[in-house]
C-alpha cells in the first residue's frame, strides 16, 4: 500500500494536469451548440494535435536553452499557405504538404540565420521576424 501512496504522490501533477484537461473540455462541450458528439470530439482533438505539434516544436528550442517566440506566427502563416495549396488531386495535395513543410522549415533557418550569423538576441529576431510572418499571412 505504501508503495502505492508514493506512485501516487510522485504522478500528482499528471492527474492534476489530466483533471485540469477534463474540467475544461466539459465546460466546452457543455458550452457548444452541438453538444457532446463525436463530430465535437474530433474536432477538438484535430485543434488539439495541431496545437501539440507547436508545442513540440517549441520544446526543441526550450531544451536547447534557447527561445522562439514567431512559432505561433509560423503556425499561422503556414496554415495560411496550406489553405491555399492542399487541395484537389491527392498529388496536389501531396505537393501542398511538401510546400507547406518547406515553408515551416524556411522560417525556422530564417530565424536560426539571423540569430547566428547576425549575432541578434534570439527573443528580438523571433518577434521581429513573427511579425513579418504574421504579415505574409494577412497578405
Amino acid at each position: 500500500m505504501k508503495d502505492w501512496r508514493f506512485w501516487f504522490a510522485e504522478q500528482r501533477g499528471t492527474f492534476m494536469a489530466i483533471a485540469i484537461f477534463l474540467v475544461m473540455f466539459v465546460i466546452y462541450v457543455s458550452n457548444h451548440p452541438a453538444g457532446f458528439t463525436a463530430n465535437v470530439v474530433q474536432t477538438a482533438s484535430n485543434k488539439g494535435v495541431l496545437l501539440a505539434f507547436v508545442a513540440m516544436a517549441q520544446a526543441l528550442v526550450v531544451i536547447t536553452a534557447g527561445i522562439d517566440l514567431s512559432v505561433g506566427m509560423t503556425f499561422t502563416l503556414t496554415n495560411c499557405v496550406a489553405s491555399w495549396l492542399v487541395t484537389g488531386t491527392p498529388l496536389q495535395v501531396a505537393f501542398g504538404v511538401i510546400v507547406v513543410l518547406l515553408v515551416g522549415a524556411l522560417c525556422g533557418a530564417i530565424n536560426g540565420a539571423i540569430v547566428i550569423y547576425g549575432r541578434l538576441q534570439p527573443i528580438v529576431t523571433t518577434i521581429a521576424t513573427g511579425a513579418i510572418y504574421y504579415g505574409i499571412a494577412l497578405a
